[in-house]
């Protein structure tokens, strides 16, 4: 069995570039090993896109024979799909704009510091002289808008605008983009925004202000991402440390808007993972 699969709660990034790298991987199934993002669920239960999937009850059953792996540069961040992958030892290509995790390098990966994977992806398809349909062109378009802001973020790199105009060239659509990758708030993500000012505090380290909200909440909500965005583009935070409790757990999100602080390697420190 060769399969392709990434994070859990795979976003448009993962969920695209997953659907896509199909095609420059013939024969291999699809994993994803959690549940999708609720935007991403909700796109899929509107928009049918042909996918050779494969459930975690039926991989169980199988021996995996080479893996691709997208979008994460952590093992842990697979669930048991990485419990599956090192039950059988076998060969993995990673496809990432992560950094090193503690995934292992291979001389077939394509690894590199753009602002999305789906961005790699539709380079690939570049390499390799394959041209994707409207419908998988305006898919890597939503990756590649969701993972950079729009392509404002400062991870955004000038491959991002290159790959996006060619898909653009391919047929993608914009209108995909619009629908899908919200600028707006819904009323719990709001509430959220409202809870992140109200629990804020300030701490210094090493002279870099490093601002820390503790939340409270009944459930974990699905796509705090955005709203966590929102205060830290808000007030401008260089650092911050977002701790959402719900008794016993507590999730812990990070973001630094400046080079000196990689929270993605302080992320995972503690299991996680990220930019």
């Amino acid at each position: 069995m060769k399969i392709i699969t990434t994070h859990l709660s795979a976003d448009f990034d993962a969920f695209a570039s997953a659907v896509a790298a199909q095609h420059l991987f013939p024969g291999y199934r699809v994993l994803f090993p959690g549940s999708l993002e609720p935007t991403v669920r909700r796109f899929r239960e509107e928009i049918p896109i042909p996918v050779d999937e494969i459930r975690m009850k039926e991989l169980r059953r199988h021996r995996i024979s080479q893996a691709v792996v997208l979008d994460t540069p952590d093992g842990l961040r697979l669930g048991e799909a990485w419990d599956l992958l090192n039950r059988d030892q076998c060969p993995i290509i990673r496809i990432d704009h992560h950094g090193d995790g503690d995934l292992p390098r291979g001389p077939e990966d394509t690894i590199r510091q753009v602002g999305s994977t789906s961005t790699l992806i539709s380079e690939l398809y570049q390499e390799r002289a394959l041209h994707p349909t409207p419908e998988i062109a305006s898919l890597l378009l939503l990756g590649i808008y969701e993972d950079t802001g729009r392509l404002s973020f400062r991870e955004t790199h000038p491959d991002d605008f290159r790959a996006a105009a060619w898909l653009l060239e391919q047929g993608g659509d914009l209108r995909w983009v619009r629908r899908w990758i919200s600028r707006t708030l819904d009323p719990e993500q709001f509430q959220l925004l409202q809870d992140l000012i109200a629990g804020s505090e300030e701490r210094v380290i090493a002279s870099i202000p490093i601002v820390v909200s503790t939340v409270e909440i009944e459930a974990y909500p699905e796509e705090a991402a955005a709203a966590i965005h929102q205060w830290v583009e808000a007030f401008r935070l260089p650092v911050a440390v977002v701790l959402l409790v719900n008794a016993p757990t507590i999730r812990l999100i990070f973001r630094s808007r400046i080079d000196e602080i990689d929270v993605g390697a302080i992320a995972r420190e503690m299991g996680g993972g990220g930019h």
